[in-house]
């Protein structure tokens, strides 16, 4: 617990990171609107995220964190066509998106295909980023997770964690 707390005190604002989830729509241009509990975050990286496409949702990440996941994808081995192919589409696709005085960021229509975003959609906080989900695709995914935590391996991997 102690440890914890250290690590907790180290962090200047605690809101920097993205927690929870939020239920919201796009509007019909594509425009999301930032959560308020995010948007201090946002505002931090000047209202600019970098915004790319995995697992069949948007990532969205502050500035910092995309050129330390950029550094980190540009020293992987490419000798594989798989690694290839996914370097390609992770870093090809990613958008720098800025906040409007409103604070949305506006989708481009290809990510908006790849996630199948229509209207309803959902916004996670994963901590040092965000995730943008169609609310049909984050129901789904959330059942799956559901499920994955009654799996042996998955059950194990958590309790290592002593939450």
């Amino acid at each position: 617990m102690i440890i914890c707390l250290k690590r907790w005190e180290k962090v200047e604002n605690w809101q920097t990171y993205f927690h929870e989830t939020s239920f919201n729509t796009m509007d019909a241009k594509g425009r999301i609107a930032i959560p308020v509990r995010f948007r201090e975050a946002v505002r931090r990286c000047n209202g600019q995220l970098i915004v790319t496409a995995m697992d069949q949702a948007l990532n969205a990440y502050p500035p910092e964190v995309w050129a330390n996941i950029e550094a980190r994808v540009e020293a992987l081995n490419t000798t594989t066509a798989e690694m290839r192919r996914f370097r390609r589409q992770f870093i090809g696709r990613a958008v720098v998106c800025k906040t409007d005085k409103q604070s949305r960021i506006l989708i481009s229509p290809s990510l908006r295909d790849y996630a199948g975003l229509q209207k309803e959609i959902a916004i996670v906080g994963q901590l040092s980023h965000f995730q943008i989900w169609s609310r049909d695709r984050y129901e789904v995914d959330s059942e799956l997770a559901e499920q994955d935590v009654l799996t042996p391996e998955l059950s194990a991997q958590i309790s290592e964690l002593r939450l």
